[in-house]
């Protein structure tokens, strides 16, 4: 099997391999079964300079569960005995056991390092990168910089999450760990995060000049090679990026970011309002945000945690600022806009029914109805999730806690959920 082969092999979602063996809706966390509703690179991309933390959100275990994490780094990995492992164990990186896990580029080398023996070893070819200047110009005479080419693959972390029951009580090794497959998938999972390496140099950014900025000694220096700005934006080529009156900051493409998610609103109670009459979308590169004065529409604290009633409903909203969109590249279509990222949102309940599991940035609202009480039943406390990824390589989330009561009483207690609690929240006047 060739390397492009096994590419094409590995887009599986992280959310299917964080299913369990029963039908549970996807959005409906149960409290018997390991999930993992999310892994998280900051920064987005293993670059030259600094370590990137890999952090999972892992839900569903019982709170007086043990869980055991084992994280590993891998250039190249296939599809084996029902997991995703690496091709060769002489490349396999462990990073740890630990509920978060350091990667660097030191791990990339040493990885690399046994690379062209493997591949011989597999009788496959070895895969080759384009070595070039980190300016985007001819390299020097007797000097080459593998990590400027914007060709650069992208790598794999293995993870595995799983109940300590299922080795003893004792958590193993991370090689042990990611050996086989997990024998029960309601305590264990395996999956892995898709990793880019930035090639952006070590070295601040210089202030826009010019003059000197254009150094490229080619005949053309107006490309159409992408680079990277010292604004972070992605430029179709140099020229465009000095017409910016913008510093370089690498050759190629700017490295993934994790799109932000600056809130998350509520608005109760539901009216069909449209998206637009809720708040402001800023075009194909903007944000969304929540119009505060509008009536029934307040905005959610992570702190706060309002009392909802018994099969309610109530609307949230995601919110992002318009740099979380990050720019792509021009469309294929000259006459179409350019192309920016698509925000996928994934909502996730430990109860209660969602309207759709997945919303996106163009209509990223949700609705959740809360369970059912009987008569006499204790409050019931749920978590919600949102968790945004970009397309890429880049993923966020949130979380937050309701109290679903009974009723005291008539229901006339006809205030906004978030109205309920004290002190009032801004907006509370209004309802």
């Amino acid at each position: 099997m060739r390397h492009a082969q096994m590419s094409r092999a590995l887009p599986l979602l992280l959310l299917l391999a964080a299913c369990g063996g029963n039908y549970d809706p996807p959005s409906l966390i149960v409290t018997d079964k390991v999930r993992v509703l999310g892994v998280r690179a900051e920064p987005a991309a293993i670059t030259l300079t600094a370590e990137t933390t890999m952090t999972v959100l892992e839900a569903g275990a019982p709170a007086d569960v043990t869980l055991c994490y084992a994280w590993a780094y891998c250039p190249y990995t296939w599809s084996q005995n029902g997991a995703f492992t690496c091709i060769d164990d002489s490349l396999q990186i462990p990073l740890g056991t630990a509920s978060t896990a350091q990667v660097g580029i030191s791990d990339v080398m040493a990885s690399l390092s046994h690379a062209q023996e493997v591949f011989a070893k597999l009788g496959m070819q070895t895969p080759t990168t384009t070595t070039g200047s980190t300016d985007g110009c001819a390299p020097a005479a007797g000097s080459s910089n593998p990590f400027a080419s914007a060709s650069l693959p992208d790598s794999y972390i293995l993870f595995q999450v799983a109940e300590a029951s299922l080795y003893g009580g004792t958590c193993p090794d991370v090689k042990t760990a990611l050996a086989t497959p997990c024998a029960d998938r309601d305590k264990c999972l395996q999956g892995y995060k898709r990793l880019g390496i930035s090639a952006a140099p070590p070295s601040a950014c210089a202030p826009f000049n010019a003059a000197t900025d254009k150094n490229c000694a080619v005949a053309d220096p107006c490309d159409t090679k992408q680079v990277c700005g010292c604004d972070n934006r992605t430029y179709d080529s140099d020229c465009a990026r000095v017409a910016a009156k913008v510093s370089k900051l690498a050759d190629g493409a700017c490295p993934d970011q994790n799109p932000p998610l600056s809130g998350v609103a509520m608005y109760w109670p539901l009216s069909g309002n449209t998206l637009e009459s809720l708040g402001t979308l800023d075009g194909a590169s903007g944000g969304y945000t929540v119009d505060s004065s509008r009536t029934g529409l307040i905005n959610w604290p992570a702190d706060v945690t309002p009392v909802v009633y018994s099969d309610e409903a109530f609307e949230l909203l995601p919110q992002w600022p318009g740099s979380a969109k990050e720019y792509v590249g021009l469309s294929a279509d000259p006459t179409a806009p350019p192309v920016y990222e698509t925000l996928l949102f994934s909502w996730f309940t430990t109860g209660g029914s969602w309207t759709k599991d997945r919303s996106y940035d163009a209509y990223p609202e949700n609705v959740l109805t809360t369970p059912v009480l009987a008569a006499g039943d204790k409050p019931l406390p749920l978590t919600i999730w949102v968790v945004v990824r970009d397309g890429r390589n880049g993923t966020s989330w949130q979380s937050r806690q309701v109290l679903v009561s009974q009723p005291v009483g008539a229901p006339a207690e006809k205030l906004h959920p978030l109205c309920r609690t004290t002190p009032p929240l801004p907006g509370c006047a209004t309802h």
